[in-house]
């Protein structure tokens, strides 16, 4: 097969590449690509923004690109979930300043807390991501990883009982 001949004309490069079909028949085929032209092999431009970008009009458009990067509901969760670990800091360890980075102690201390409350463990977990998105959208370390965090909430998932709301079968079901 041959090389494919590339051709050059102002804006746009032509690449004619003849190919020999494979049922051995001699038809030569022939294809052409456009290829515009870009400046020093960079891509092309999407867009072009004409109007200078200020620092507010960045913080902003970060702050909605966050915003928009979790579902509402999620958001909303979320929120509601740090609200209650802000009031379980206040009322049972004192802390009203900021809490951000927490540390595996006082997590784990929450956490606690919420399987006191009767919280299922797979609750207990959203809870835990929740405090991670916090710490991670802060850029703090996250104490959520921990060895100890994993263990103390794969612990609730075995020591907790789980209701079987199944009534079992009786003969009158059976002859049913």
């Amino acid at each position: 097969m041959d090389q494919p001949l590339i051709h050059q004309t102002g804006t746009t490069t032509t690449i004619t590449e003849q190919t020999q079909n494979d049922n051995s028949n001699g038809i030569i085929s022939r294809i052409d690509f456009q290829v515009p032209e870009t400046n020093a092999g960079c891509r092309p431009r999407a867009y072009t923004h004409t109007s200078p970008t200020n620092l507010a009009s960045l913080n902003k458009t970060v702050n909605d690109r966050l915003k928009s990067s979790l579902a509402n509901s999620t958001r909303k969760q979320y929120n509601k979930i740090w609200i209650d670990f802000r009031q379980f800091c206040i009322s049972h360890l004192s802390i009203t300043d900021s809490i951000i980075p927490i540390s595996i102690h006082t997590l784990s201390l929450y956490l606690a807390s919420l399987y006191e409350k009767g919280y299922a463990p797979s609750t207990m977990s959203t809870y835990n991501s929740a405090i991670s998105y916090w710490h991670k959208i802060n850029n703090v370390s996250d104490p959520t990883a921990s060895f100890l965090i994993y263990k103390l909430i794969h612990g609730a998932k075995k020591k907790r009982c789980t209701f079987d709301g199944r009534l079992p079968i009786t003969i009158s079901i059976l002859r049913d």
